[in-house]
């Protein structure tokens, strides 16, 4: 009678399981990297489209502070007050270095 060992095959197909769990685990760790990557550029891309959108919103709010300070209407809006153009102005002074001395 013969015996037949079958130890050999069974280790064998144990290794070639675990070799096919790690390989089915590894692609699907792979398509998970895969997937957040694509998140990741889809992110960029929007951030970088608000950020060229607030780009234009402060050029535009900046055109309009420089439209409200323009010196032609900010002489109009003084002579709409009865404001003048000081020539020589005096402006308060104080002794700095006194100030400086009690800090």
């Amino acid at each position: 009678m013969t015996f037949v060992r079958s130890e050999k095959q069974n280790i064998s197909n144990i290794l070639l399981i675990i070799f096919g769990a790690l390989l089915v685990f590894g692609f699907i760790y792979l398509i998970a990297v895969y997937n957040q990557m694509v998140n990741l550029r889809h992110g960029i891309s929007d951030m970088r489209a608000e950020t060229q959108k607030l780009g234009v919103q402060s050029a535009e709010l900046k055109d309009q502070l420089f439209k409200i300070f323009d010196p032609s209407k900010v002489e109009v809006l003084a002579k709409d007050r009865g404001l003048v153009k000081e020539n020589k102005p005096s402006y308060l002074e104080t002794n700095q270095w006194a100030l400086a001395s009690h800090l």
